[in-house]
């Protein structure tokens, strides 16, 4: 007798033999900024969710030292102050030779002119300079005015410019002459009304 094939029932599909969905992916926003935390930031993206760390780094808050008095005279103020194009000592190219700063009061140093070292005339009377070491980057400086300042040392230019020639120190506080052999082309000192003993 021939064997009857017995068809297998067929089975209802159920949701648990559907092929698993890929879950969404979730876009980040587009926009991530961070929090400053130190020296080592903490790269996480902000979120409406509290947050301990953010908490405390948002109670830490930069210190910015602000020097006190008045500042010493910007790029723009020493560029104003400017004069006379000529050939500069080097023989390359021209530029500025005279710089004229006065009644400046955070003009306390000569620093602020490092960006000029082809200057031959500076004049910087009446101001409160305490500290003119920086002069001595100035290597083409032949005349220099520092009348009614506050200088209790002459000529502490470093090193100093072998090329000066004219050094007015008159109103000052200078108590003592210097070491003027390394200023062998000076022609004229004037050193009036300061407190050199004679």
């Amino acid at each position: 007798s021939t064997k009857s094939s017995k068809t297998p029932p067929r089975r209802s599909t159920t949701a648990k033999d559907t092929p698993a969905e890929p879950l969404p992916v979730t876009e980040l926003p587009s926009t991530v900024t961070f929090e400053d935390k130190g020296p080592i930031a903490d790269c996480r993206a902000n979120t409406s969710t509290p947050n301990r760390s953010r908490t405390n780094s948002s109670k830490k808050k930069s210190v910015v030292k602000v020097s006190s008095g008045p500042l010493p005279p910007t790029d723009k103020e020493v560029i104003a102050g400017l004069s006379q194009i000529g050939k500069k000592a080097c023989g390359v190219g021209q530029g500025y030779l005279t710089v004229t700063i006065q009644n400046h009061p955070g003009a306390r140093h000569t620093d602020f002119l490092y960006k000029h070292p082809q200057l031959q005339t500076v004049i910087l009377s009446n101001n409160v300079i305490e500290d003119t070491k920086s002069l001595g980057k100035l290597e083409a400086l032949t005349h220099v005015n520092l009348a009614n300042n506050l200088l209790t040392e002459l000529l502490d230019f470093c090193p100093p410019t072998p090329l000066l020639r004219h050094a007015d120190y008159s109103h000052n506080k200078i108590t003592s002459l210097c070491d003027l052999a390394p200023f062998y082309s000076l022609q004229t000192l004037v050193l009036d009304h300061n407190q050199v003993a004679s």
